[in-house]
């Protein structure tokens, strides 16, 4: 791998490399990505709850978190957001949780009148 202009680090194989032309590039890259100081500074474990993934950090403030925003970043939203809503619910008196169909999880008095009148 080669540092271009911006800082980034950038590989190109010379043709469609075999299995051991694929396994020689990557530890060659491992190699200089280890040796390569400023490179080495800028290796960050991903702080997702369940990944062991490693990533090279060329975010702008150095301060990116996650592999993948997309993916950890997203799961990490999700389940501050659920435990968010799960503190309002117990504090609000446990309102019954609504799906994201805006239906109620639970039915109440006025779902079971109108099955009943319904003939349901």
């Amino acid at each position: 791998a080669v540092r271009t202009a911006d800082g980034a680090l950038a590989a190109a194989l010379p043709g469609p490399p075999d299995c051991a032309g694929l396994l020689a590039a990557v530890a060659r890259d491992a190699v200089g990505l280890l040796t390569d100081t400023v490179a080495r500074g800028q290796l960050r474990q991903c702080a997702g709850e369940n990944c062991s993934l490693i990533y090279l950090d060329t975010s702008r403030g150095r301060r990116r978190r996650w592999c993948s925003s997309e993916v950890c970043g997203n799961r990490e939203r999700v389940a501050r957001h659920r435990r968010r809503t799960m503190v309002q619910r117990v504090e609000g008196g446990g309102a019954p949780a609504v799906p994201s169909g805006g239906a109620p999880a639970v039915p109440g008095p006025a779902t079971a009148a109108k099955n009943i009148s319904a003939g349901r």
